[in-house]
């Protein structure tokens, strides 16, 4: 180590040899610096102990910090789930939804939105929504559409000549899976009726019960049918129809 007076090698001496000035402190312990001798960070201008309790107050806050939000997530997380679990089971959500619209039904007991989902509307036939395409020999498959508590439960299906038994093959298409035919009789030789039951219609419609008549438009005769008339009549039994 050199004398910062006059430069003379000094070694392990405590004062210079030649001018006597004492050996100078570390420089990296003087006001300002940010490292001790020894290692230790030190903030400027601060003792050492000073600099030890602003370290520890820093980790202390930045562990209040991470504990304050930890805490704040597991209050909310479990709050959010709830809440979202509770809008699709009280109206709000997708389930909802179905729930309210009921079974997916397209024929005989669809809502109007059901029904206009699955048919294509007759642009040039008024009043609107009075008759769904294609056409059948000129006329519209789909008429006379009649709605109970908002859901079809009359029209008219115009089909192409046909006989009884491919007609009521066609009407089981309207009707919901589940529908049990109660009953079938052609009454003498101008038309055919047949009774249907189905636990979905009962549960959206109050009532189970769906009656087909099928008729031919064209003559006087039970066939070919070329018409399908559903209406809600209840019958349980062949007594109990309605006149053709």
């Amino acid at each position: 180590m050199r004398c910062i007076e006059c430069g003379r090698e000094m070694r392990t001496a405590s004062a210079c040899a030649r001018c006597g000035a004492p050996v100078p402190g570390h420089p990296l312990e003087q006001v300002g610096d940010q490292t001790a001798s020894d290692g230790t960070p030190a903030l400027r201008g601060l003792p050492r102990p000073a600099v030890i309790w602003s370290s520890a107050l820093v980790i202390l806050l930045i562990i209040c910090a991470v504990w304050i939000r930890l805490a704040h997530g597991n209050a909310a997380g479990p709050a959010q789930g709830t809440g979202a679990r509770s809008a699709r089971g009280t109206g709000a959500g997708p389930l909802a939804q179905g729930t309210a619209a009921g079974p997916a039904l397209t024929g005989f007991g669809a809502t109007p939105a059901q029904w206009n989902h699955a048919h294509k509307i007759d642009p040039t036939v008024h009043p609107a929504n009075s008759g769904y395409l294609p056409l059948i020999d000129g006329t519209d498959t789909w008429q006379g559409l009649t709605l109970t508590a908002g859901r079809v439960t009359d029209y008219a299906l115009n089909v192409a000549p046909s006989s009884l038994q491919a007609a009521e093959a066609r009407a089981r298409l309207e009707l919901p899976a589940d529908a049990k035919e109660l009953w079938s009789h052609t009454f003498g030789a101008n038309c055919s009726m047949e009774e249907f039951q189905s636990a979905t219609l009962a549960a959206v419609l109050d009532d189970s019960e769906v009656n087909v008549e099928f008729f031919s438009a064209n003559t006087t005769q039970a066939t070919p049918v070329t018409e399908e008339l559903f209406d809600s009549y209840d019958a349980q039994t062949i007594a109990q129809a309605p006149n053709c």
